[in-house]
């Protein structure tokens, strides 16, 4: 049995939705981490219609969904102060994605930090932490793990895990967010947190997410690579390289620079 599987972020992919399982498989890809959808079209992937497209989907590609994302948190985060109507479509947002991977039998529920949901402060620490606990309580018994993908030093996220306290909470890593949003080492930062880490993205560049190709930017790609290796990880590595933008130097090329990326991923965790 192979220790690692391969996927990709629907949001970075060169086209997604119902056409996401097609473009993951012909780039070699056996999964797609999903999204549950944006706010103002209504959460898409928490439709039970258009679940069934996607599995149908899944099944005629051979593709898997291993996780999910509630990516609206950005936009409407849980860093909203209570009482507010945002607030409220955070916390709903939420909801719907345990919910939704329940109904879709996804295990892995994603919720990131960033944006809307970004912790400046020590009010915004309490507003998400506060969330976060809600929903690791209301998924536990739904056997759905939650978990964030953020910028916390290893004091920090192991402060937040130990204040949630329900032993859902998880974290998927991501290869350059360290080092761009707080300079902090990324490799370091896996080998401290390693033991919480249920998926990975990788990506690459130097002071901006996501301009170069895997191996040729500044997140010390191969060696994360190695560190991972070493540690005795399995499971799911998440290609996160923005394919669906002209960030990486060969514009109106997304399918073949994917096919690429997908070739170093694989070279350089199975060497």
């Amino acid at each position: 049995m192979a220790k690692y599987k391969y996927g990709i972020c629907e949001w970075a992919m060169p086209g997604n939705g119902q056409y996401g399982c097609a473009v993951a498989h012909n780039a070699g890809l056996q999964g797609i981490q999903l999204n549950l959808g944006d706010v103002n079209r209504g959460w898409h992937l928490s439709h039970p219609e258009m679940q069934k497209i996607y599995l149908d989907e899944a099944q005629r590609w051979e593709i898997e969904y291993p996780s999910m994302a509630v990516n609206s948190l950005c936009d409407v985060g849980m860093t909203r102060k209570e009482g507010t109507k945002e607030r409220e479509l955070a916390r709903y947002s939420i909801k719907l994605g345990v919910d939704t991977a329940v109904s879709m039998k996804i295990p892995i529920l994603m919720l990131p930090t960033f944006h809307d949901s970004y912790i400046k402060d020590k009010e915004d620490y309490e507003l998400v932490l506060k969330a976060v606990k809600e929903a690791c309580e209301y998924a536990y018994d739904r056997n759905i793990t939650i978990a964030l993908e953020n910028v916390f030093s290893t004091d920090e996220f192991m402060d937040f895990v130990n204040k949630v306290g329900t032993g859902n909470l998880k974290i998927i890593y991501d290869s350059q967010n360290y080092s761009v949003c707080k300079n902090y080492d990324n490799t370091q930062i896996y080998e401290e947190i390693k033991d919480y880490v249920v998926a990975m993205h990788i990506k690459d560049g130097f002071d901006v997410m996501s301009t170069h190709m895997l191996g040729e930017g500044g997140s010390n790609f191969y060696k994360t690579a190695e560190a991972v290796k070493k540690s005795g990880y399995s499971g799911w590595i998440y290609a996160e390289n923005y394919f669906d933008q002209d960030r990486l130097g060969e514009i109106r090329k997304p399918y073949e620079l994917l096919k690429k990326d997908v070739e170093v991923l694989k070279a350089a965790f199975e060497s």
